[in-house]
């Protein structure tokens, strides 16, 4: 079994050694911005605080770039949504820069990390791992790891693009499930 306990900052190493027969692991060192990233979470209607984006199904473009807006409108000092440009069938290409303090030009400067998803068409996990991977660079997701994710942040910015093939990605959805391609 597991025991969660919060300890004041002066006192985690004493208490650490004093429990070490327990193998401890520290889960956060800051709590106040595990708090602050669960302030800002988008809740549900119902406000029971679950997330909004559901991975235990595949989305389509739509709901996808939806939540990429909603992402960027609830963290609006690290996330920005771009368009990469549009495809034969019209369709935009989102990606989104996520960094911390992105409104500082001096962000610019930084190391960039590119992540991409959906280049093929029917490879409809690709997405939502794209998607998972921007919800755990924003602390919706493995915040265990949030101390580290923080320091990525302000060590790079992220440009991640869920869907590289959008027409190819909703062609499978509603026609043909194994086409690999774009629609050129």
């Amino acid at each position: 079994e597991k025991v969660t306990v919060m300890v004041a900052p002066d006192n985690v190493v004493e208490v650490t050694k004093s429990l070490r027969r327990f193998k401890p692991e520290v889960i956060t060192n800051n709590l106040s911005n595990l708090l602050e990233v669960n302030r800002r979470a988008p809740r549900n209607a119902d406000n029971s605080g679950a997330e909004l984006f559901d991975f235990l199904k595949y989305h389509d473009i739509t709901t996808i770039y939806n939540r990429l807006d909603e992402i960027a409108n609830n963290h609006s000092d690290s996330v920005e949504v771009h368009v990469l440009g549009r495809t034969y069938e019209g369709r935009e290409i989102k990606y989104v820069r996520i960094s911390h303090n992105i409104s500082d030009d001096s962000t610019r400067t930084k190391p960039v990390l590119w992540i991409d998803g959906g280049i093929h068409a029917r490879e409809w996990v690709s997405p939502s791992t794209v998607m998972y991977i921007i919800e755990t660079l924003l602390g919706y997701r493995e915040l265990q790891h949030l101390d580290k994710t923080i320091e990525y942040l302000e060590k790079y910015q992220f440009y991640i693009a869920p869907v590289l093939n959008p027409d190819g990605y909703q062609y499978t959805r509603n026609r043909e499930r194994l086409w690999r391609k774009n629609r050129i």
